[in-house]
């Protein structure tokens, strides 16, 4: 099967590439595996057809002749390359959140950007999304759906007809948008709105550049909303005088 390494980043041209391990949990190694396979897929397809033909034994010739048979599917490279679309925008803020000279109110501004993209992405560029898969599918001759016909669920030996679904209903609400949907879920988990309006008014509070980002309304703010319990009502009433 194939050698699925780190990808190599000498110089040359006699450069050798290959798949990306994914790591544990980042979204930036994801993304870099999704991006080499899209990369290198007319070439994993040749090591796949030549393995599914020459294996040293039954079990990887099957397993080769298995993944091209997922691989020749449209529906995977559909999958394939909107992973490669949403996880590419949050590599953007994996990169920027790993910076050590990031402040808090560039990082606040990254995440909000990068939730608007993916709502961006998932109210108008279907469109634009499905034309790149299909052209994919064209250069690396996958036989491709129709996408104005009847949406059918299950095997070539018991279809499901999905009366009222048409194949690119299908591929956009219930592939799409539920994918969008679940990134967002997991960036609002990660970075929630309260913690994300604690972090931006306690940059208030940063000491860098002589207290550049001191700002007194926000400080008021973050005494009254997150730390009511530690000043009476006179203490809140002064607090904006005293500063």
């Amino acid at each position: 099967m194939l050698n699925f390494g780190e990808l190599k980043t000498d110089m040359g041209a006699n450069q050798v590439c290959t798949l990306t391990r994914p790591g544990a949990t980042r979204w930036s190694s994801h993304y870099s595996s999704f991006d080499r396979l899209i990369d290198m897929f007319g070439a994993t397809c040749t090591v796949l057809e030549n393995t599914k033909n020459n294996g040293i034994n039954n079990n990887i010739r099957g397993e080769a002749k298995w993944a091209l048979q997922v691989m020749g599917n449209f529906e995977f490279v559909f999958i394939l390359q909107l992973m490669n679309e949403v996880l590419g925008i949050t590599h953007m803020l994996c990169q920027a959140l790993q910076s050590k000279s990031q402040d808090i109110l560039n990082a606040m501004h990254l995440i909000r950007s990068t939730k608007i993209l993916h709502q961006y992405l998932r109210q108008d560029g279907c469109d634009k999304f499905l034309y790149i898969v299909l052209s994919f599918s064209e250069d690396h001759e996958i036989n491709m759906s129709d996408m104005s016909a009847r949406y059918r669920e299950g095997t070539s030996r018991s279809y499901q007809q999905q009366n009222n679904t048409t194949v690119e209903h299908y591929y956009h609400f219930n592939i799409f948008n539920v994918v969008i949907d679940f990134q967002l879920m997991g960036l609002d988990t990660r970075f929630p709105y309260q913690k994300m309006e604690l972090l931006t008014l306690s940059s208030a509070l940063d000491p860098t550049n002589h207290f550049e980002s001191f700002n007194i309304d926000d400080k008021c703010t973050l005494a009254k909303k997150f730390y009511p319990d530690d000043f009476i009502d006179i203490e809140l009433s002064d607090l904006k005088g005293q500063l």
